[in-house]
């Protein structure tokens, strides 16, 4: 196999969420925080005729009954395939961005249908820290492109 760093590695060699920002003893309380905050705002609902699912919140999707229908939310982003697809091409040459774009909606679809919902629309959710990384036009390109694939 071929070694490429940051992507073939093991538990042991020092990558981990943790290094990639990702600390999750940071940020879980302040979810369940938030959690409890939203469900306190979830009478608002009644107003459009509508009213929550209460055991839907915390799960993957957030569903909610509005009129005769059912509907439901997923906000999802990159994470951290960026750092894969960065190494990647670094690697290869090749961004992979419309890959991870692609592998970020099946993410998508993925949590709906688990609540037995169907999306409809897909909204981008790009968190790319500031401006200059559109910049890289090709970079840029490859993730509208697959996003847009893989949403026909």
């Amino acid at each position: 196999m071929t070694q490429v760093p940051g992507i073939n590695s093991s538990a042991d060699d020092g990558n981990s969420y943790a290094e990639s920002g990702v600390d999750y003893s940071a940020m879980d309380p302040v979810k369940v925080q938030a959690q409890k905050a939203a469900a306190n705002t979830a009478n608002n609902l009644a107003g459009f005729d509508a009213r929550e699912l209460s055991e839907s919140r915390g799960e993957s999707a957030y569903v909610w009954h509005e009129g005769d229908q059912y509907r439901s939310l997923v906000v999802e982003g990159l994470g951290t395939k960026n750092l894969v697809a960065d190494a990647m091409r670094q690697h290869t040459g090749r961004s992979h961005y419309d890959t991870i774009a692609q592998d970020t909606i099946a993410m998508i679809v993925n949590d709906l249908v688990v609540v037995g919902a169907l999306p409809q629309v897909v909204n981008a959710y790009f968190a790319i820290g500031d401006s200059s990384w559109m910049l890289d036009s090709q970079r840029a390109s490859d993730l509208v492109n697959g996003w847009a694939k893989a949403c026909d």
